[in-house]
């Protein structure tokens, strides 16, 4: 079976090794922030940016999925799509809960499982370093992301979460010079 940097991995579990190890401590330490850092320009900044200049949520999405898959450097048309797909998904999670978490952790555990197959089963530098996969990547993608969204989407309806902020009660006495007093 191909992993993520398209090679065979379905020789078995590779020799857990002191390398492995302090690869597998690396790789826990250091995705969390490249994920948030990620999200933060993509779908932190630049979302809002492109939103707030467009006008258009969809647009900004759109673009900013696009600028993501880019960024990624040189990469053949599937794994572009990959990424754009990704992209898409992690705005839509953005503008859809009003925050970065959803996106920052879709992102985190999406390179833990590749980076995990990896040192489990295949080679780090060429996961880290990959130009092409086949379409069925997409596959892999929607399906981790499209469950992973599924599941924010119900814990976000069951909590209430609220994605924009009411305005403030208006204080009778605002403006008045009376003091305001509470309870």
């Amino acid at each position: 079976m191909p992993g993520a940097a398209g090679e065979d991995i379905g020789g078995g579990l590779k020799e857990f090794t002191a390398a492995t190890a302090t690869s597998a401590v690396v790789v826990l330490l250091t995705t969390p922030l490249q994920a948030a850092g990620e999200e933060y320009l993509f779908r932190g900044y630049l979302l809002q940016a492109f939103g707030s200049f467009l006008r258009n949520r969809w647009v900004a999405v759109v673009g900013t999925a696009t600028l993501f898959a880019l960024a990624h450097g040189a990469q053949n048309f599937p794994l572009f799509f990959d990424r754009f797909a990704f992209g898409l998904i992690a705005g839509w999670l953005v503008t859809r809960t009003g925050g970065l978490e959803a996106g920052i952790a879709l992102h985190a555990v999406n390179n833990f499982v590749a980076f995990g197959l990896a040192l489990s089963f295949g080679d780090l530098s060429a996961t880290l370093n990959i130009r092409e996969v086949g379409w069925w990547n997409i596959l892999l993608t929607i399906t981790q992301s499209g469950v992973y969204t599924l599941l924010v989407v119900v814990v976000a309806s069951r909590m209430g979460l609220q994605t924009v902020t009411r305005p403030p009660a208006q204080d009778p006495h605002a403006g008045s010079g009376a003091p305001v007093t509470t309870g």
